[in-house]
């Protein structure tokens, strides 16, 4: 028991002495050296397009007609563009994936993994919030929805990232 305790003593003294060696350094890291990191390492920084999306799905094989099916996509795509809830319009009227997931979120969220393929090139036109066209495929019609979109390119130095790199710094600092 005694040499437990000795070893705890020895190994909280050791983060002292560690702590006081260089809590200096760590306090002289200020917003000049996180924009010099920020501006030496952008590769680090870089967002590729992504966006999340929701998706009704109209299977057009479960109604007598395509037109049938057609014509609810419309009206469901109008009562969405007025402002009804898409999640439970999801809910009630989807025939594919979507409706399991809690949000009624797409499949894919990058270029190239977002599926159907032939919604892609919609998503990445709309904007937050924004209600794409009708779009027809041969085994039925998608209304998509845009919920959030990232736009490729670098991250901004907000707070978020100013935080992110100065734990990063603090963290080559206790390292060396």
């Amino acid at each position: 028991l005694e040499g437990v305790r000795r070893q705890i003593e020895r190994s909280f003294m050791a983060m002292e002495y560690m702590r006081s060696r260089i809590y200096d350094k760590i306090e002289q890291i200020g917003p000049h050296e996180i924009r010099e990191y920020y501006q030496e390492h952008p590769g680090e920084f870089q967002v590729e397009d992504r966006v999340t999306w929701q998706d009704i799905f109209i299977d057009a094989s479960r109604y007598p007609h395509r037109e049938s099916a057609r014509q609810l996509a419309n009206d469901l795509l109008t009562r969405a563009r007025n402002g009804e809830d898409f999640v439970k319009l999801c809910k009630e009227y989807d025939n594919g994936l979507s409706r399991e997931h809690p949000n009624a979120e797409g499949y894919g969220q990058r270029r190239g993994e977002i599926r159907p393929s032939e919604v892609e090139a919609h998503l990445f036109q709309l904007r937050d919030g924004e209600i794409g066209p009708l779009v027809e495929m041969a085994t039925g019609f998608h209304i998509i929805r845009v919920l959030k979109r990232e736009y490729a390119g670098l991250r901004p130095l907000d707070d978020k990232t100013q935080a992110e790199i100065r734990k990063k710094l603090t963290s080559m600092v206790a390292d060396r």
